[in-house]
């Protein structure tokens, strides 16, 4: 079901943005708005990391995440966002590509 739903919509997307500079800039834009999720995040618990007043009150709900799990998280999360970075240099040399009209219509 789920592989239906993901096929579906990547159809729905071409059919929406068929043209390759289309398509370019829309993965574009889908990483920008994830980096920007995952620096966020990083800052999220950046701030828990440091806030007195978030580990008591999670002590008291007794979803307590300790220091180390935090750190972890903030280095995974950092991770992603230096692969997305490369993501992001590479996705500038294809922008770079210039087509032929005729070439891009044929595609």
């Amino acid at each position: 079901m789920i592989v239906r739903n993901f096929i579906k919509e990547c159809d729905r997307i071409i059919r929406e943005f068929p043209t390759f500079r289309q398509q370019q800039e829309l993965k574009w834009a889908s990483i920008q708005t994830f980096r920007t999720l995952c620096s966020k995040v990083i800052e999220v618990l950046h701030n828990q990391l440091s806030d007195k007043d978030f580990k008591n009150k999670s002590v008291e709900n007794k979803k307590h995440i300790s220091d180390k799990e935090i750190t972890d998280l903030i280095e995974e999360f950092e991770n992603i966002n230096s692969y997305l970075y490369s993501i992001e240099a590479l996705m500038e040399k294809i922008f770079d590509i210039k087509a032929a009209k005729n070439v891009e219509v044929e595609f």
